[in-house]
């Protein structure tokens, strides 16, 4: 009987061998299920040859029902032809490193070859988040916009490094404004078009004009618990309150073992990153999007709250997310303020209970007298027909909104994957039917 096994056992160990031996290219022809990578790569013989001259690497081979769904994608309506974009398209499959699995539980971050003259804001190559199962031999790769691809195959041994086959194509990374707009952040619009001050130059950019870069974006209901704050901010207040949200480095804040200490921002100022409770805060702000959403130019992390740069004080005792405006209320049909608005909010009272920001309620201060009578008058009009209008209109229902997130240990607390997945939900009300004791966390 073992003499019948050992011709069996040495065709599997060649077998093997030859696995292990072989180019990138020529394992990818002897797998059925990429037949599709391999006729499309056929085109390009520089991208081949590239490929074929790489080692220690990990390449993520979309299989044929890959090619299959992205042929029928809306959005992307076929494979790209043009050899720039298939450089790119290929360079971002590849990763940096040999990687055999990933931990299980958390992503892992790994840099791509993917750094052309469109995608060199991240140094080192773009990002992909990778992460393992504690069930299976299942991966799971996040890429930008969040797409996800999986691989539940066994990986495949080449030369130069490894393959895992995946089912789906992984997507581009996306200028800030498309990948926050693409999930439907309210402050997306708003943070896109703030103008940032770049310390070595003193020049303005925008967000897709940096690189390397942490943006911490407030998820929609935390915009609208300040959103008659926000409303009554001049422009250049605004500015200053995204520049305060951003810090010049990529951040890999895993919530196991997160960074500590202190990180300046664009704005000038600090924040600080700590654990408690255990919850992960940047100053007052809960940390609830995991390192898995990029863009061109970095990264990208959901908070639960609003940073105030006028408010930088933490309570290292902190139980969830605080309000850290003063004068703060539930706005849900806030408007963010314009370029062409670079005047006085029209409350100022509002903008200077605000903890800070309230340079343009100052801007005013020696306006003449005859001006200043004039506005006076203008709002005494403005509120005596507003008052005859709601007599008019009878006795309007009051709504509270609450002014602290649930606590952690409350039996109606969210979840943090509620949160995740409620991110970018307009809110119309308080979250659950819950409103706790009001506490704002202010800096007078």
């Amino acid at each position: 009987m073992l003499r019948q096994w050992l011709p069996l056992a040495l065709l599997v160990c060649l077998g093997l061998v030859t696995a292990q031996d072989g180019g990138i290219i020529e394992t990818l022809n002897g797998v059925a299920e990429l037949s599709e990578l391999v006729t499309y790569l056929d085109r390009y013989p520089d991208l081949t040859l590239w490929l074929q001259g790489l080692s220690d690497i990990t390449f993520l081979a979309p299989n044929n029902d890959a090619f299959a769904a992205l042929a029928d994608s809306s959005t992307v309506p076929s494979i790209p032809l043009d050899e720039a974009d298939a450089e790119a398209l290929v360079s971002y499959h590849v990763l940096n490193g040999t990687f055999y699995d990933f931990s299980s539980g958390e992503y892992t971050l790994v840099p791509t070859a993917l750094s052309g003259p469109q995608y060199a804001n991240v140094s080192g190559g773009q990002i992909v988040a990778a992460k393992g199962s504690p069930w299976s031999n299942a991966m799971t790769f996040t890429s930008g916009k969040l797409h996800m691809s999986e691989s539940e195959d066994e990986p495949l041994n080449f030369t130069g490094g490894v393959i895992h086959i995946i089912d789906s194509f992984l997507t581009l990374p996306q200028t800030f404004k498309a990948t926050a707009e693409a999930e439907d952040m309210l402050g997306g619009p708003a943070f896109a078009a703030a103008a940032i001050t770049v310390p070595q130059t003193g020049q303005n950019v925008s967000i897709d004009q940096l690189s390397d870069v942490t943006v911490f974006l407030p998820m929609n209901y935390s915009l609208q618990e300040v959103g008659n704050v926000i409303q009554n901010m001049t422009w250049a207040e605004l500015d200053r309150l995204v520049a305060y949200h951003i810090i010049d480095q990529v951040l890999d804040i895993d919530p196991n073992a997160p960074p500590h200490g202190q990180y300046t921002t664009y704005e000038g100022s600090d924040v600080s990153i700590f654990s408690q409770n255990g919850f992960v805060f940047v100053n007052n702000a809960r940390i609830v999007g995991s390192p898995n959403w990029f863009f061109s130019g970095g990264m990208i992390y959901t908070i639960y709250g609003v940073l105030n740069p006028d408010n930088t004080t933490v309570d290292p005792n902190i139980n969830d997310a605080e309000i850290a405006f003063a004068g703060a209320s539930f706005t849900p049909d806030f408007t963010f303020p314009t370029p062409a608005s670079q005047t006085s909010p029209s409350d100022p009272s509002a903008a200077s209970s605000s903890g800070g920001l309230s340079g343009g309620a100052n801007a005013g201060i020696g306006a003449a007298t005859a001006v200043a009578v004039v506005a006076l008058v203008g709002v005494f009009l403005f509120l005596r027909k507003r008052r005859r209008t709601a007599r008019e209109l009878g006795p309007r229902k009051s709504y509270q909104y609450p002014l602290q997130y649930p606590m952690k240990d409350f039996e109606v607390s969210i979840s943090h994957t509620e949160l995740v997945a409620n991110a970018a939900a307009p809110a119309r009300g308080p979250i659950k039917e819950f409103t706790p004791a009001v506490s704002v966390y202010s800096l007078h």
